[in-house]
């Protein structure tokens, strides 16, 4: 996975700021995701380009599912003391 099609190695600098990505050379994750510690960007390699690319957004519907099932677990539940009153 670290080889660059120019023979070199994927430079692992976030695309947008170009700060240094940390990462493991361990292949046993089929598609890691890495983080940028500066712009928060998630990025992947680009099997085909062999370059760090912006992870794929989520599908908006999904997203906004996922949003509101853990509001809902959010919500503070009645202690016991409550429940009683």
């Amino acid at each position: 996975m670290g080889a660059h099609p120019s023979g070199g190695r994927i430079p692992w600098k976030c695309p947008a700021c170009q700060t240094h990505i940390r990462h493991d050379d361990d292949t046993r994750r089929p598609h890691p995701v890495y983080r940028c510690i500066v712009c928060h960007l998630e990025l992947v390699v680009d099997q085909d380009t062999h370059t760090l690319t912006v992870a794929p957004l989520p599908d908006l519907h999904v997203a906004k599912s996922q949003r509101r099932r853990a509001s809902l677990k959010r919500r503070i539940q009645p202690t016991d003391d409550e429940a009683d009153a």
